[in-house]
Parts: C-alpha cells; structure tokens; sequence
C-alpha cells in the first residue's frame, strides 16, 4: 500500500492570516498625540472595530508610544519594539492600529514591521481598512508601493537639489575672479 502523505494542520492562533475564522488573540498599538484623550480614543475605537467585525476576537494587550517617539522610525520606539518582540514570542497573532500612520510615515517602515510581524506568524491589521490580511498578494501590493514612495522621494531630492540655488560664498568667489581680472584705469 502506497504511503499517503498527510499536511499538517496549523494552529489556529499561528498561521499569518488575518482572515481566518479561528478566534485571534490582538495587541492594539496606540501613539499618544499630545491629548491625553488621544490614546483612550484610540483604544475604545480599536475595541469598538473589533466588536463590529470580529466580536469572538480577544484584545489580550495595548502597547503604546508616547508623543517624543513620533519622530524615531518605528523600530526604534519602545511601545512597537515590546509589540514585535512579544509577537516573536507568540503573544498574540494580530497587531491592530486605527491606521498606517500610527505605525510610520513612511510606507517602507510599515512594511517593515509588516514583514517582521509576518516572519514572527503574526499579522498587522488596521482599523480603517488599509491593511487587513497576510499572504502574497499584500505582500506583493506592500512592496510595489513602497519601491513607488522611494522613487517619488528620490526624484523629490533631485528637484530640490536642481533647483537649489548656488551657494552664496562660491557667487562672491565667482563675481571678485572676474572684477580682479579687469584692467583698471
């Protein structure tokens, strides 16, 4: 008899799909705004997505940056840096942010925690719908859009170095090289 080859069934909390049926255990990430309102806003809005799309779903921690991290790139602020290191540990499977900015401005650091959330089996999700589930599709979609905002920020930098204008010290430089060169009377 020939051998049959079974695939093994995955762990409902630990496969990178954020659209799976199985109950998921979710870390809410929230960035104060210099509100002090802001961040019980933010989680009662999380709380109430999470109520109206996915009710058997379960917030099992809150990691929060405070507004004088706003300007590190994100992997370098203490609240996302517990976040990703407790989804490499298994603590929860969704990370749920109201929307991309709270993660990063730039769309590559979004990626980036996308990617490390994905290799930890771990997805990010967002409230407003911009980023939703796992696989190779978004995968895909992160990385063409992210290879576009780099292109429009070099090209931003080409412009503005073209249209830069020169630097007053060498104009000086240029305006008394001609004058000393005159004959004068």
């Amino acid at each position: 008899m020939k051998g049959v080859m079974m695939t093994p069934t995955p762990h409902p909390h630990r496969t990178p799909s954020a659209a799976s049926p199985a109950p998921r255990r979710v870390a809410l990430y929230v960035r104060d705004e210099h509100h002090p309102s802001s961040v019980d806003k933010q989680q009662q809005r999380l709380r109430a997505h999470l109520q109206q799309h996915h009710p058997d779903w379960s917030v099992v921690a809150v990691y929060q940056d405070t507004p004088g991290s706003r300007r590190k790139p994100p992997l370098q602020r203490p609240g996302l840096r517990d976040a990703l290191t407790a989804a490499s540990s298994g603590a929860y499977d969704v990370l749920l942010a109201q929307d991309t900015r709270r993660i990063g401005r730039r769309l590559e650091h979004v990626a980036q925690v996308a990617e490390q959330l994905e290799s930890s089996c771990a997805v990010l999700m967002t409230a407003d719908g911009t980023l939703g589930s796992s696989g190779p599709l978004t995968g895909l979609i992160m990385k063409i859009v992210c290879a576009i905002s780099s292109y429009e920020r070099e090209q931003a930098a080409l412009e503005r170095i073209a249209n830069q204008p020169e630097h007053e010290g060498r104009r000086q430089r240029a305006r008394s090289e001609r004058t000393s060169g005159r004959a004068t009377s």
